[in-house]
């Protein structure tokens, strides 16, 4: 996710998200995401007035949940999607937020089953609230 983004109040923020593992030409790896919501997604933030705020990965499906679904990364395939971070929390206060993306999947992925199992954050990126 490259620099800032502007919205305005009320506005929905949506973000895309690419995950990119490095691998080996033959190398892969299955993460596993919702088609929607945010089973494990959370963020950590700035708001405007320097509050800290973390926001917990949802946790919210299990292995046999219908939106559950697999994605297959490899060298040459990135894993692609959007977020609604005005989903995941409150963003109306105008300012500027510095927030981070989390993704964790320890509790939901089975190595067993060729699942990849960890956790990520993404770098530091600001949300401009306009007034």
């Amino acid at each position: 996710m490259a620099g800032g983004r502007d919205f305005k109040p009320k506005e929905p923020i949506v973000l895309p998200v690419e995950i990119t593992f490095l691998f080996e030409p033959d190398g892969s790896a299955t993460l596993l995401d919702t088609d929607h919501g945010y089973a494990c997604w959370g963020l950590c933030r700035i708001l405007p007035d320097g509050t800290q705020q973390r926001v917990p990965v949802a946790k919210g499906v299990d292995r046999e949940s219908p939106g559950l679904r697999s994605h297959r990364l490899t060298h040459r395939q990135s894993y692609k999607r959007s977020l609604d971070l005005s989903a995941m929390c409150d963003f109306s206060k105008p300012g500027t937020y510095r927030v981070q993306l989390l993704y964790d999947d320890g509790w939901l992925a089975d190595r067993n089953k060729g699942d990849w199992q960890g956790h990520f954050r993404s770098p530091v990126f600001e949300i401009k609230i306009s007034r």
